[in-house]
Order: C-alpha cells, then structure tokens, then sequence
C-alpha cells in the first residue's frame, strides 16, 4: 500500500514538473512575443525591409521564411526576401496562390502544403504560409507580404497577427519610400523651373536696361533745354524720378538672378571714395522722393578698394529700405565712418520693424504686409543684394530694432585679401 502511494506522489510531482516547465516556456515564448511585437510597432515608416522580416521570423519560431514584394502593375517584384527563392526581377503570382489570392482579394489568405503555395519561392519542405496584402492609406494596392513555415501545418492565431502587423509596417515603409520619390521628383522639377525663371528676369532685365536709359535720357535733356514750366516741368521730373526707380529695380533683379546662376555677383575693385559715392546716390534718392529727410554724416577717411556700382546699388537700398519702413515725417540718419582698416555704414531710421519681417529682412522677394501700398519701392529685394554685395566684399551686415528705431549697420573692409574676400579690423 505505501509502496502504491509513493509511486502514485511520484508521477503527481513529475506532472507537475512537467506542467511547470511547460507554463514558464509558455511564459517566455508570450515575453518574447511581446517584445517582438513592440519591435514591428515601433519600426519607423522608413525601417529596412530586410530587418523587418528578420524581426517578424525572430518572435514567431513557427515562421521560418519570408518576403515583401512589391506591386508593379500587375507584377511583383521582391523589396526583401528571408529563405525565400525570388527571381531577379518582375514575376506574375499565381491566380490561385497565395500572393494572387491576396492581391485579388485584398485580404489575408493562408494554406497548407503545395500546390496552393508557390513552389517556386518557398524552400523544400514547406508546409504552411500566409500572404498579407499591403494596403496604402487610401486603400491602393502596394504589394504583398509573404510568410512561411517548416515546422507547424498550419499558422494559428498569434503567428497571423505577427504577420498583419507586419505587413502594416511594410506597407508604410513602402509608401514613404514612394513619397519621398515623388517629392525628389517635383523638387528636382521645381530647381529646373527655377532656373528657367532666373533666365527669363535675366534676360528681361538686360534687355529693359537699354530703352530706359533712353527714357532717362530723354527726360533730362528736357528738363535741361525743353524750357518747360508749370505741370509740364513736374511731368517730365516724375518721369524721370520713375524711371531711376525703375533702373535700381532692374538692377536688383540683375544682381539676384547672378547670385542664382552667375555663382555670385562680380565685384570689380577700385580705388573708391565712399563718401562721394553716397553723396551721389543719396542726391538721386532725394529727387525721387523730396518728402524724405535724410542726414548724411562723414567721419573719418572713407576711402578703399572697392566696386563703386555696386557700394551704389547698398547705399540705395539701404535708404530706399528706411524710407519704406521708417515713420513718415521723421528724419533717417545715414552715417558713414572711417576706421583703420574699415568703413562702417549706417543707417537708422525711426519706427520698428515688425518681428515677422526683421525675422526674414535679408530674404529674397520678402516684403513687409505694410509695403503693399504707396510706401512699396521694390521688389523685396534690396536687403538681400545689399547683404550679397557686402559679403562680396568681404564685409558683414547686420539689422537691429528696438527702442522705436531700426538700425542696419554694414563693415567694408578696405582692401581685398588673397581669397578676394577683404580684411577687417575694428579698432
């Protein structure tokens, strides 16, 4: 009787040893599941194929063998492939197989043992594998996902979900690969349709050049010898105010599409006196626009080396820049200083420029929502050629606003040094 009970409590704690083994195998299989599955779900919309596979066969052990095909038309070709024998290239799948049951269907399709699997891609011995369509988020058709099994004959439940996740990982990678294809694609349309606008302004504003000096010159030989008084001499002054600013408009889009397609605008160097150029400049500047005040101060020596036409083009939109943003009535001061080896320019007028246009001030085609009206003089352009011309010269440029008034102070360096860049010290 005893010897009957200690057999009896013998297999009793073998069974349960048994069951226990089996529980805590059951546990770090659902562990390792879980971990698997956090994987598929984090993988990224731009995640390599090949590991996804490698990850999805890694938490199913049932699944041994994998692919990602991708639709193209009505064919297939492989994007990654784990233990699966695909052609190089495009390949039909069979009607009645498991990548053209998916396709067709758009749905989840499994089977057992060949012929209704793909002999041709799944390795000997297969006996089980499901097919996962990939589905774009508008419903689109991108291909399929593959799986298959030679140890289990049939995938269950858990093994189909791993599967469907996936699939779901799969389909936005390739979807964000197809995206970023597309947006290469208009990118590289936009460049050429850049380019193709910055030849037109080119030629454009070259061929504007030539009648407008006309006009100008025409309008000032009147103004010297046509005797005229009254609103005739207006008219003919207003003509000529309006074609100066035509010609500095032109100028600046000349100079833009150079930085565009010309690797930058040229700087032919000479000996220059600033304060000569400025004074010119700033007489022009008070023709066209005889209700500014500006206040020209000169310090120090204001000579170096450098493009004169250019410096005009700074000045000028520099002033043209304060008239338009600075309060009307009140004074701009433009001050221009001679330093050891530098000039200083600056320029000041009263009135702050509001954050979202300081932001961009030095961007090209950037205009404020108050020059819409009479205070427009451009086309957004001048402080971006400014900023070009000085850093031409090796210089800097900067803008400030605060305490009601708005400050763009710019260094020249004197001379060029070997880069043909300039060379600058404050004292």
């Amino acid at each position: 009787m005893g010897h009957d009970t200690s057999a009896e409590t013998a297999r009793l704690e073998s069974l349960v040893r048994r069951l226990t083994e089996v529980a805590k195998g059951e546990a770090t299989a659902r562990a390792g599941m879980r971990s698997a599955l956090g994987q598929l779900l984090d993988a990224p919309a731009d995640s390599d194929l090949g590991a996804l596979l490698v990850v999805t066969t890694s938490c199913c052990p049932a699944i041994d063998t994998g692919g990602v095909l991708a639709a193209v038309g009505d064919r297939f070709s492989a994007e990654a492939a784990l233990g699966l024998a695909v052609p190089p290239g495009p390949f039909e799948g069979s009607p009645d197989g498991l990548v053209g049951q998916a396709a067709a269907g758009k749905r989840t399709v499994t089977a057992t043992a060949p012929p209704v699997l793909e002999r041709s891609l799944f390795p000997e011995g297969t006996r089980a594998g499901c097919a996962v369509p990939l589905l774009g988020r508008d419903g689109a058709l991108l291909g399929v996902v593959l799986f298959g099994s030679r140890s289990t004959h049939a995938l269950g439940p858990e093994e189909i979900l791993v599967a469907r996740i996936a699939a779901e990982r799969a389909a936005r990678t390739l979807e964000t690969r197809a995206l970023t294809d597309r947006l290469a694609g208009a990118q590289e349309s936009a460049q050429r349709m850049t380019g193709f606008h910055d030849q037109v302004l080119a030629i454009v504003g070259h061929d504007l050049r030539n009648p407008l000096g006309a006009i100008v010159m025409s309008a000032a030989l009147l103004q010297r010898k046509g005797g005229l008084t009254g609103w005739q001499a207006k008219t003919v002054e207003r003509v000529r105010s309006s074609t100066l600013r035509m010609g500095r408009i032109i100028n600046d889009l000349l100079s833009y599409t150079r930085t565009r397609i010309g690797g930058g605008i040229p700087i032919a160097r000479q000996s220059t006196d600033l304060g000569q150029v400025t004074s010119k400049i700033l007489e022009e500047l008070r023709a066209a626009h005889p209700q500014a005040m500006v206040e020209l101060s000169l310090e120090g020596d204001l000579r170096g080396e450098w493009d004169s036409d250019r410096l005009e083009q700074v000045i000028s939109n520099l002033v043209s820049n304060a008239m338009d943003h600075g309060l009307d009535g009140q004074p701009i001061a433009l001050a221009l200083r001679g330093y050891r080896d530098e000039v200083e320019v600056e320029v000041v007028n009263q009135g702050e420029m509001p954050k979202e246009v300081l932001d961009h001030a030095f961007e090209a085609f950037h205009r404020g929502p108050e020059q819409t009206g009479r205070k427009a003089s451009g086309l957004g352009l001048g402080l971006y050629i400014a900023r070009e011309i000085v850093r031409r010269h090796g210089g800097e440029i900067a803008i400030r606003s605060e305490r009601c008034a708005t400050r763009i102070a710019t260094r020249l360096p004197r001379r060029a040094t070997q880069d043909g860049l300039g060379e600058a010290a404050h004292p």
